[in-house]
């Protein structure tokens, strides 16, 4: 509490000819009229990891001294505080530096004084320490071609245009390369609808018999034995093999498009792993799909 005589603090204090440090009346320190910090920073200012953890922040100084503790970078902030004993120690929360590419950086701990407290000489208003950077990305570039061969070909005329009729059947072999990191590899077959197919409906299925998904729609293929719900995974190379049947109506034309994608975390992957996709020229992170040349069969 200030020291006045009339409205004016006192700046000094002495008895005859010597300074008072202090004055009390009672219990109660009425003189000087500041409290001071004489510290104030992070006990370890040691790399933390980026996976975060707590560091003590230390105040020392005057009991009773007002401040506002801020924190920034990823340091919680205890906010207004009256120091009660010194030293104080506050235990402050650093949050995790892990998405994926993230760089290093400083957490920090400011103290600001409020009242009538100050910092003593050389006592700096802020403490930080570094916090390890992030997992780094890992940019990788998949492979993935078909080839189709046509096991059966029986074709019908609609509106004066060759069709596929139905009893065609397709098998289609995919070769893939993981490049090094687990990789989903699957393709998505199409065929003509609409007025490109002379209004004409189709269904077509897999060798599993998972169907076309309308009469206009297509169907994600991914290797025998496997079903959509587990699809096959190849980190180096490999292949896989599907058959794809028109069973009712008739097709101008079939479309198969190779994909890939990186594995999801659940499924073994790496949350940092980001695959080529060539249809864009950029590497993408699961679920985006990587599409590959299409590749188009007529009759």
């Amino acid at each position: 509490m200030p020291s006045n005589i009339q409205h004016e603090n006192i700046s000094d204090a002495k008895l005859g000819i010597e300074t008072i440090s202090k004055g009390y009346i009672g219990h109660n320190e009425v003189y000087p009229n500041t409290r001071e910090i004489q510290s104030a920073a992070f006990t370890s200012t040691s790399t933390l990891a980026n996976s975060g953890g707590t560091r003590t922040y230390r105040v020392t100084g005057d009991v009773g001294s007002q401040y506002t503790l801020s924190g920034s970078n990823g340091a919680s902030s205890p906010g207004a505080q009256t120091l009660s004993a010194s030293p104080t120690d506050y235990s402050i929360s650093i949050g995790g530096n892990t998405s994926c590419g993230a760089s290093s950086r400083t957490p920090t701990m400011s103290i600001t004084p409020s009242g009538s407290t100050v910092l003593a000489g050389g006592v700096s208003t802020t403490s930080s320490f570094t916090q390890s950077a992030g997992p780094s990305i890992i940019n990788y570039t998949p492979t993935h071609s078909l080839s189709i061969s046509t096991n059966l070909f029986p074709t019908t005329t609609v509106n004066g245009v060759l069709h596929f009729a139905s009893g065609t059947q397709f098998t289609i072999t995919g070769t893939c390369n993981g490049a090094g990191y687990k990789t989903a590899f699957y393709a998505y077959a199409n065929a003509a609808y609409g007025s490109a197919n002379g209004n004409v409906g189709r269904v077509f299925e897999d060798g599993n018999g998972s169907q076309s998904f309308s009469t206009t729609g297509g169907l994600y293929i991914v290797g025998a034995p496997n079903s959509w719900a587990s699809y096959p995974y190849f980190t180096g190379s490999g292949t896989w093999t599907q058959t794809v049947t028109l069973v009712s109506g008739s097709a101008a034309y079939f479309t198969f498009r190779p994909q890939a994608r990186s594995a999801s975390v659940s499924n073994g992957g790496n949350s940092c792993q980001r695959h080529y996709n060539p249809a864009t020229g950029s590497y993408e992170a699961y679920p985006l799909s990587a599409y590959f040349p299409v590749i188009t069969r007529y009759p």
